[in-house]
């Protein structure tokens, strides 16, 4: 029957989503996670905030996908990761992106933890020379000065157990 009205179907464009950054692979000592690595997203059809971001890491022992938080802002999006306490090893990070048509984009960086085998090195302050107290055989109040001390998984702290009194 040709007066029947007749519809084409119409067929909708979607591409993918994009992901844009300059995180290249990262390195930490343990227990020293990552902070404020940053994405852009982006989507021809949906805008940002329609747009589904998740992060997953490929070894769970050294990084749980829940040691990943995720702020998402607009285009905007930065992740922290958190590795497991006493952990080293090597594990890569996902980032995917994905639109309300099911499209994705994936960033995927290296992450490495390595095994810390360099002991760390102290340097004493320079000597002191002070006055006896008068009246007595002994000094107070000598200020030794601060110890330079490194690492390549930075130094916890100093201390000291000098006398508060040097007997002489």
């Amino acid at each position: 029957n040709s007066d029947t009205p007749t519809t084409e179907p119409s067929l909708v464009s979607n591409t993918d989503p994009t992901i844009t950054s300059s995180v290249t692979d990262q390195s930490s000592c343990a227990n020293v996670g990552l902070t404020g690595l940053s994405f852009t997203i982006s989507d021809a059809e949906d805008t940002s905030d329609l747009l589904i971001v998740s992060a997953s890491s490929s070894n769970q022992t050294l990084v749980t996908d829940a040691g990943i938080t995720i702020t998402h802002s607009n285009d905007s999006v930065t992740i922290d990761v958190t590795p497991e306490t006493d952990q080293v090893g090597t594990t890569v990070i996902t980032l995917t992106v994905t639109d309300i048509n099911g499209g994705t984009a994936s960033f995927n960086f290296n992450y490495d933890i390595p095994q810390d085998n360099t002991d760390p090195t102290i340097t004493a302050p320079v000597d002191v020379t002070v006055s006896v107290d008068a009246a007595s055989c002994e000094a107070t109040g000598v200020a030794l000065g601060t110890p330079t001390t490194a690492d390549n998984c930075s130094v916890a702290s100093t201390t000291s157990d000098a006398p508060a009194v040097f007997p002489l």
